[in-house]
């Protein structure tokens, strides 16, 4: 194999396949980057973890085909220092590869093409294609809640439902504590075939969230015959990961009307970063923080602690409501951060009942959140 390629072009496919591979444990070849040269295609670079299986393409002058595995880690580490604009590279030996540009030369022991995952084939049962900047937005604004509890393997992933009758796209998350459900009507490129119900890992929506391009790239969303696989396919990039298999709560059930509610509407930076100031004084990450609504002013406070205790007041628009009530701090840091509207409606019903905040006159995107019961 010897081929010559743009040094940046393979410095950021290099960085984005290091991303998901793991240092060697019982089985050596999942901290290597399988590269394979082709004079048709360029080169194709693979890396996997077994949950995850990530393919790039990268556009390279080929002389001699060929492919090899390459320590992930130490791969990325090298490119970095390379200032040149392009690399020569070229394999040495049956389980060597020699890379180098200018006066710096760097030679890796290798892993033979047979000794790496093949990466996965299937056939295709039902597809959709979609904005990568609208995939990417949706998931950042659910994926924050899914649980971490490995006792309810359905709720660490995302829920998915797919309405091709409406164009509705919907995605669920809850960790029992808290429930974002974001509502999307959208115009999907090509719709699918059928409505669709998934469940989204969350180490693959975090992946797609660091992956997906902000821009409006169409994502070729495929799902494989047979249940437990999904891919996507965007530019020179594809992903095929593994679903949740399992029935998914219904959400729905647990929704509150909001007319039977009062409404306090919020100033989301502001009570941001009022939330921010007094959380440097919360020791743990599970503190609590105080929110007492009183006539056109909101204390938001920590609870005195050995190191003292924080409080700042947020001026509120013509409330007339008085209520305190108590919030995991981390839980309501979260879901304000990742509300994007200025305005947003605090709906309650007394300080023990679930908590509906969502953007102020919009009903597509809400989030459900416990607060924590006083003590009495």
């Amino acid at each position: 194999m010897k081929f010559k390629v743009k040094t940046d072009d393979l410095r950021n496919a290099v960085a984005e396949l290091n991303t998901i591979i793991v240092p060697a444990t019982t089985y050596r070849a999942i901290s290597f980057i399988l590269i394979k040269a082709s004079k048709s295609d360029g080169l194709i670079l693979q890396a996997t973890d077994y949950e995850i299986n990530l393919k790039k393409r990268v556009e390279a002058d080929v002389v001699e085909e060929g492919a090899i595995g390459i320590p992930g880690k130490f791969l990325n580490a090298a490119l970095k220092d390379f200032d040149e604009e392009e690399l020569e590279v070229e394999q040495t030996g049956s389980e060597s590869l020699k890379v180098n540009a200018g006066l710096k030369k760097v030679t890796f022991a290798c892993l033979s093409e047979d000794e790496y995952p093949v990466f996965p084939k299937f056939e295709e049962k039902d597809s959709f294609v979609i904005s990568a900047q609208l995939l990417k937005e949706n998931i950042r604004k659910t994926a924050y809640a899914v649980s971490k509890d490995t006792s309810n393997m359905v709720l660490m992933g995302a829920l998915w439902e797919i309405s091709t009758d409406d164009s509705l796209f919907n995605m669920v998350s809850t960790d029992t504590h808290r429930l974002v459900v974001n509502k999307s009507k959208v115009e999907f490129q090509k719709p699918p075939a059928q409505n669709l119900k998934l469940i989204v890992p969350e180490k693959l929506l975090s992946f797609l969230v660091s992956s997906l391009p902000q821009t409006d790239v169409p994502v070729s969303v495929v799902l494989p015959e047979g249940d437990g696989k999904i891919a996507f396919n965007y530019e020179n990039t594809e992903i095929v990961g593994k679903l949740i298999v399992g029935t998914y709560p219904d959400y729905e059930s647990i929704i509150p009307d909001t007319s039977s509610m009062k409404t306090i509407v919020l100033d989301r930076i502001a009570v941001l970063k009022a939330i921010r100031f007094v959380s440097v004084l919360a020791e743990k990450k599970s503190y609590n923080v105080n929110l007492s609504f009183e006539k056109d002013v909101l204390m938001v406070n920590t609870d005195l602690t050995e190191v003292g205790e924080a409080q700042q007041a947020v001026e509120l628009e013509d409330n007339k409501e008085s209520i305190k009530i108590i919030f995991n701090i981390n839980y309501l840091k979260e879901v304000l951060m990742n509300l994007d509207e200025e305005k947003i409606e605090f709906n309650f019903i007394d300080q023990r009942a679930p908590v509906l905040t969502k953007p102020l006159d919009s009903n597509e995107y809400f989030t459900i959140i416990m607060p924590i019961r006083p003590i009495e």
